[in-house]
């Protein structure tokens, strides 16, 4: 059956996108209980408090996740429930739910998901917690956008190019320094301490680049976010000093002998900033070689710009091309 209705056929294309985003939901809570359930023993009297806690995280995730499917899939609740306040706590909750669950799991000193060097030890509990807070925050930014009329990835575009990037570098950045400062604290410190030499040192400059790296990409964030016109120039040199803080760090965290050489957060996220730094400073060479700021703020002057040096683009100017033509190089250089 087809409607004419163009609201009324988007509420359709929004329902059955977010039954299906629910029903991933549903799917890696089940996952992630039945890991948590595995490691912690059949027996709940030998359990630690971490153990109770993931495997009750996990339950209370199952249980929003499988009420929310039920509800869409039933025609009499469906439509009190989608794009309705009821939906968005759901996905609100999920979000704290797993932001608290994934610091539990992935830490070594609960040993759960990372055993004692931070190594993954229990992969579905590991990659599906992390999968849980991905997909719940894409829940709650669908939701926004069909309930509130928020599109979060339009607005952080809108705030200027490159915005995303920075925005994830510098959550990446604070996963590092965070990290690197926890294996720092439990095994370089101390009377008697477990590691020392190399994995100390790349401990060290895990938290230092990390520390460096938050304030670097938090001032652009900041910044754009103000809708304050950020100096090209300025965006570019931070550009290429986080580049250059992350390949050595991915070369040093990630080396045989390094603290992020085990399979955990550490390692995962310094190759995610390695691989998002060199696509930021990518972006920026692209845009100094077009001789355009990549600013959000700057983009209308910059397609006027471009217009007045096109081929008839100076109808309306009485300056020959020429001269156009060697302004438009003397602005470049």
């Amino acid at each position: 059956m087809t409607t004419d209705d163009p609201n009324e056929s988007r509420n359709i294309q929004v329902h059955k996108a977010r039954f299906k985003d629910w029903t991933l939901m549903f799917i890696f809570s089940v996952i992630t209980m039945g890991s948590s359930a595995d490691v912690s023993g059949n027996s709940t009297s030998g359990r630690s408090s971490y153990e109770h806690f993931a495997v009750f995280l996990s339950t209370i995730s199952f249980l929003v996740s499988c009420l929310s499917v039920i509800l869409y899939l039933s025609s009499r609740f469906s439509k009190h429930f989608v794009n309705s306040v009821w939906e968005g706590f759901c996905a609100f909750l999920l979000i704290i739910i797993w932001v608290i669950g994934v610091s539990i799991v992935t830490d070594s000193e609960t040993e759960l998901a990372v055993d004692e060097d931070g190594r993954v030890r229990v992969g579905n509990l590991y990659y599906f917690a992390w999968a849980s807070l991905f997909w719940s925050t894409a829940i709650m930014a669908n939701f926004t956008q069909s309930a509130v009329g928020i599109d979060i990835t339009a607005e952080l575009r809108s705030s200027g190019k490159r915005m995303t990037i920075w925005t994830v570098l510098f959550a990446l950045s604070v996963v590092i320094f965070a990290n690197s400062a926890h294996v720092y604290d439990t095994a370089c410190t101390g009377d008697d301490p477990d590691e020392e030499g190399f994995f100390c040192t790349s401990a060290g400059y895990g938290i230092g680049s990390g520390v460096l790296c938050t304030v670097f990409t938090g001032n652009v964030v900041v910044t754009k976010i103000r809708g304050v016109p950020y100096l090209f120039q300025t965006e570019f040199i931070l550009a290429g000093i986080v580049f250059l803080l992350y390949t050595f760090g991915v070369s040093i965290l990630t080396s045989h002998s390094g603290a992020g050489a085990p399979l955990g957060n550490l390692y995962y996220g310094s190759w995610a900033s390695f691989i998002l730094s060199s696509m930021c400073l990518k972006s920026c060479w692209e845009d100094y070689q077009r001789g355009t700021t990549g600013s959000g703020n700057n983009a209308a002057t910059n397609e006027h710009a471009s217009a007045l040096h096109t081929p008839g683009g100076n109808s309306n100017n009485d300056v020959p091309e020429v001269k156009a033509n060697n302004q438009y190089d003397g602005d470049r250089i």
